[in-house]
């Protein structure tokens, strides 16, 4: 009986050879080719950094080396120039550096990040997507970005495209729409990814191709009279070409197990490479030679894959997002990453675990006692504990202690979550058992359950600590924003009161104003609503708009004006006063829900 070796194995086993350090190396499973104009010169990403070597094949040099991960590269139609994307500072950015290597230049700022897809063809702008919203529906995006200052940002249509080429003649755009990043080998059906064309000058739109098994990756013949792109008709997917002129079509390729996958072409036309299982192939149609595989290699030795490298960019926590917590005069940082405890300075930046010998998954770690000591939540997998950390050196700083004394201050055997302290340091809230709010002092007595429901989600403290926002989830599975007195002096009170989904509480810094984001609308359109916690914050209604308009005038109006000696007199300076109650009136605070359309 034949027996199918599990990925996993196969994976470790790779792993191994990596780390017996022979010299030179096989190169497998590279990803996102980029040839130069001439089809020559090979770029690839591998081990989180940028390759180039010869496409024939041969020893490849690294043009980047980076903890960062940096992938996506694409050449500028001259060839001196190299794009490509790298979340080396924190989050995605698009790059420029030349094509032999050298001081990347960024030429993005956008948090959300974009991926570059295709240089223009006047090599002054390139072709890019990017998440721009967030909404119920895929809102992926092209772009065109500047390369050199000043940088801007244009968006091409308002249309999903996860892949996009732009034709030679720099008018036409094709791309890729439906289908997600289904490669599922035999799929039929609905989610099939489907290939466009879009005319710049007419913006027009055509569907060119929608084949029920799947159209992928359109890249521009140099005519532009036609394209190649990936089609699975024959089974899996396969490198075809279409002309637009009568729709006529031809095969290149003809596998039959494995995929063909991520395939780039020279701007000349003149040569292909693509991936097909653990390899890149070249194929050149003119020579009339099949596709064959391109051997490459690496110096093994100087790849640095002998010990474990820690590049948290966005605090991975082996199955979630962790914690980041500043000190209150944010010198320190503690965070989770990795499923650990972490203290790092913000001059030196070497970070030291808190919890380097815990068996258990540690998340959400905050200061607490006013920097003496650190609270997280410790997972066993059974239940969550609320733990303390303390420095067996108090006289030295956190980041420069090594050894911490851990006490257990909450046990329970259901889930916690979403730890936090309230501003004025007094309480610690955190989410039991996905359902329930519950406050406690922070050496973990005390615990109060403030609010349950059948889910409860996000929440966010009041200025002055005496109220929580949070929203909860009723029986009928619909999420709204409640008002919840810590010291359950009122009833919990529901703000939103809308049978569409609501969330992501925030206060006003002075607490007079709440905020939340909410989805109306027959088209389930996202905005964001604010809510006055008191009628005299609230001046919707004429009269009270009058009034404050009246008073504003006479006070301006007989307001006296200010001696010469008191013009001169300087004040001494006030101490920082602590945080006043502030007013919250919960009769019909439903009524006083305002929107802020975020619709164009």
């Amino acid at each position: 009986m034949r027996r199918i070796v599990p990925s996993w194995l196969l994976l470790a086993c790779l792993g191994t050879l990596v780390s017996a350090g022979e010299t030179p190396m096989r190169v497998r499973l590279a990803s996102v080719p980029a040839l130069s104009p001439d089809g020559s010169r090979l770029t690839f990403h591998w081990c989180g950094d940028l390759w180039s070597v010869s496409s024939l094949g041969g020893k490849a040099i690294p043009l980047t080396r980076h903890p960062g991960r940096d992938s996506w590269a694409c050449e500028s139609p001259d060839g001196s120039r190299l794009a490509f994307v790298s979340d080396r500072d924190g989050v995605r950015r698009i790059y420029v550096m030349p094509s032999d290597g050298g001081v990347p230049t960024p030429i993005t700022r956008h948090t959300e990040g974009a991926t570059p897809l295709q240089w223009f063809p006047d090599g002054k702008s390139l072709l890019a997507a990017a998440t721009r919203d967030r909404g119920p529906v895929r809102t992926r995006r092209l772009l065109r970005l500047r390369v050199d200052p000043p940088y801007r940002e244009e968006i091409l249509f308002d249309a999903e495209a996860d892949w996009g080429q732009i034709s030679p003649d720099g008018d036409k755009i094709l791309f890729v729409r439906d289908g997600v990043n289904l490669y599922r080998k035999g799929y039929r059906g609905s989610l099939a990814a489907k290939i466009w064309l879009y005319t710049l000058s007419t913006h027009t739109f055509t569907l060119v191709c929608d084949d029920p098994r799947g159209n992928r990756r359109p890249l521009w013949r140099p005519d532009g009279k036609a394209f190649y792109y990936l089609s699975a008709r024959t089974g899996v997917f396969n490198l075809w070409e279409h002309r637009l002129a009568d729709g006529k079509e031809k095969q290149w390729t003809h596998f039959t197990e494995d995929p063909v996958i991520i395939p780039t072409l020279s701007a000349d036309g003149s040569t292909f490479v693509f991936r097909h299982g653990f390899d890149f192939y070249r194929f050149v149609p003119a020579s009339g030679a099949p596709p064959a595989i391109i051997p490459i290699t690496v110096d093994a030795d100087g790849i640095g894959l002998h010990g474990r490298r820690r590049w948290y960019t966005s605090l991975w926590n082996n199955y979630g997002y962790g914690s980041l917590d500043w000190s209150r005069d944010g010198l320190e940082i503690t965070f989770t990453a990795g499923g650990d405890v972490w203290v790092m300075d913000t001059v030196l930046k070497e970070p030291v675990q808190v919890t380097a010998d815990s068996g258990t998954q540690e998340t959400e770690a905050i200061w607490a006692g006013d920097g003496q000591e650190i609270l997280y939540l410790s997972d066993h997998g059974h239940k969550t504990d609320l733990m303390r950390a303390t420095r067996r050196n108090n006289k030295a700083y956190w980041w420069r202690n090594h050894a911490f004394k851990h006490t257990l201050l909450v046990e329970t055997p259901e889930f916690m979550a979403r730890l936090s302290l309230s501003p004025d340091g007094k309480h610690i809230a955190f989410v039991r058992g996905l359902t329930t709010l519950c406050v406690a002092k922070p050496d973990g007595t005390e615990v109060v359950p403030i609010a349950s429901a059948r889910g409860c989600y996000g929440y966010t403290w009041s200025p002055d600590s005496r109220w929580v926002a949070v929203t909860l989830n009723d029986s009928n599975d619909n999420c709204d924003i409640w008002i919840v007195a810590v010291d359950g002096h009122v009833p919990p009170c529901n703000v939103s009161r809308h049978p569409q989904w609501d969330g992501y509480p925030a206060w006003s810094p002075d607490g007079s104003t709440l905020a939340f984001l909410g989805r109306r609308g027959l088209q389930n359109e996202y905005d964001i609503f604010t809510v006055y916690l008191t009628n005299e914050k609230d001046d919707t209604e004429p009269w009270r708009r009058t009034l404050r308009k009246a008073m504003t005038t006479l006070k301006n109006a007989r307001r006296k004006p200010k001696t010469g000696a008191q013009k001169k007199a300087k004040s001494p300076p006030k101490k920082p006063a602590p945080t006043p109650p502030i007013a919250v009136d919960l009769d019909k605070i439903w009524v006083r829900v305002h929107r802020i359309s975020l619709a164009k």
